[in-house]
């Protein structure tokens, strides 16, 4: 029988959880610790659709899940005053499954949209007339993300996929090290508790993988920001945004997540470049202007960008912040906790081995390295207006560079990129957005291989796909109010 601990009572230790509950069922025995009087950060509530392949596997039903809470749906990201005072571009997800899995169709259409300079329906991507107009798409199996409350989502999978997993309210007081790892934790309460496998899920405080590993990963110099500021506006709207707003000042950005029921806004700042009341005194004007209330709140969660290069060690595995952290511009926290447990899942046989670790610690490294490099992409934007842009903007690694000249040239594709999470259409949708993307470069490729009378028939063939699904489309408020209406039996499963 296999033993599992996980300490943490955060959206990583609740993930992580049930995720072993799922995957092992009766063959472990899986216990939680976490003190029940601390509070869940809760600071994203944003995500991206790889929330769905945990979803899907506890067989989570969409309907009954957006009835029930006060999530709502995710279409992209609109990012505001990156390139300059009132600017905004958009990075929104795939619209079309079925294109985003075709490679050459996906070059040909971007590359001739870019060829004729018709950049109304933001290539692959969802348009903006679905998050300008505050509209979802009402057609099967469309690409989305959720917009999420992380405590309401905790609750919501400790009630309906705990069974049989023992929790423990208590706080850690000492872990015992020994040659294998840890050999056992004593609580406050002087429980002792031995695993065959820790899971630090501790967020911030690392009280496990801190007693095993310092080989950490500063990434300070790359991502100064290292304050945020959560707050919680209690308004609503008459509408629901399908985006999340990332809205560039001049000493970081606020995000902002609309829920059914609140918003969930922050603002991320570096105290490098600003104190924390000059922080707060900018936030403070930023929600008097858009929601009409002032901040009232000192609390500030301070951390080191940075990650763990091996967040196996031994016995101990840490998940989520635990493991590394850089900031929340693309959501991928809920992301990478997932892919951890995938792998991890996938990997563990019931005996630790050396080989197994590494592999899980190289995968991981690399998934962390490609989700920085795509989040250090977003701030090529070439603001000098601050001190703080100017230090981004003079301390861009050469990669970024290389690729502005290759899309002056010709476009990334599938064969010119390192095809992991985040690859060729992910970062060509931030070259359009950051407007290095060239229509030179573009023809350059068509005619180089004779593509263009071909990647024309691709393209007028998706316009009309993406037009029709257009004239399907419906407001977010009302259907999530429809949707909560209804009676359970109602629901369509």
């Amino acid at each position: 029988m296999k033993r599992f601990l996980v300490v943490g009572g955060g959206t990583a230790g609740i993930v992580a959880t049930s995720f072993l509950k799922k995957y092992y069922g009766p063959t472990a025995n899986i216990t939680i610790l976490y003190d029940h009087k601390k509070p869940r950060i809760g600071v994203g509530e944003s995500t991206t659709p790889f929330l769905w392949s945990y979803l899907n596997y506890l067989n989570i039903d969409r309907n009954q899940l957006l009835k029930d809470t006060n999530f709502t749906i995710k279409l992209g990201v609109k990012l505001k005053n990156w390139l300059g005072e009132n600017d905004v571009y958009w990075n929104n997800f795939s619209e079309i499954n079925y294109w985003s899995n075709d490679e050459d169709r996906y070059n040909l259409f971007y590359a001739y949209e870019r060829y004729i300079g018709e950049k109304g329906l933001n290539n692959y991507q969802y348009s903006s007339f679905y998050t300008e107009n505050n509209l979802i798409p009402n057609v099967d199996n469309y690409v989305h993300a959720l917009h999420l409350d992380t405590a309401e989502l905790s609750e919501y999978i400790l009630e309906h996929h705990f069974d049989g997993v023992e929790i423990i309210d208590d706080v850690i007081e000492d872990v015992i090290i020994g040659e294998d790892g840890i050999e056992k934790i004593i609580t406050k309460n002087k429980r002792e508790l031995s695993a065959d496998v820790y899971f630090d899920t501790s967020g911030f405080n690392k009280v496990l993988i801190s007693k095993l590993n310092n080989n950490f990963t500063d990434l300070s110099k790359t991502f100064p920001l290292n304050n945020a500021i959560p707050f919680q506006v209690k308004k609503t709207k008459d509408h629901i945004e399908s985006y999340t707003l990332t809205e560039a000042t001049k000493n970081g950005w606020i995000w902002q997540t609309p829920l059914y029921n609140r918003y969930g806004t922050g603002y991320l700042y570096s105290d490098k470049f600003t104190s924390k009341e000059e922080a707060k005194d900018d936030f403070n004007t930023w929600l008097v202007e858009n929601h009409g209330v002032e901040l009232d709140t000192d609390r500030v969660i301070n951390f080191t960008p940075g990650y763990y290069e091996d967040c196996w060690v031994k016995n101990c595995v840490a998940i989520g912040f635990a493991s590394g952290f850089i900031e929340p511009l693309e959501s991928t926290t809920i992301q990478i906790i997932i892919n951890q447990m995938i792998m991890f899942t996938n990997i563990y046989s019931g005996k630790i081995l050396s080989y197994d670790q590494k592999i899980f610690n190289k995968k991981h490294k690399n998934y962390f390295d490609n989700i920085l490099n795509y989040i250090l992409f977003h701030y090529h934007t070439r603001r000098t207006d601050s001190k703080f842009w100017r230090y981004m903007t003079s301390n861009l690694p050469e990669w970024v560079y290389d690729i502005e000249e290759k899309v002056k040239h010709s476009i990334l594709t599938h064969y010119n990129t390192d095809n992991r999470n985040f690859s060729y259409n992910e970062f060509g949708a931030l070259c359009d957005g950051l407007n290095i993307s060239t229509s030179e470069g573009a023809e350059s490729y068509l005619r180089s291989s004779n593509l263009i009378q071909k990647s024309q028939l691709y393209f007028d063939e998706l316009k009309s796909m993406k037009f029709a699904n257009m004239e399907l489309a419906i407001d977010h408020r009302k259907y999530l109010t429809n949707l909560k209406n209804l009676k359970n039996e109602s629901l369509i499963v």
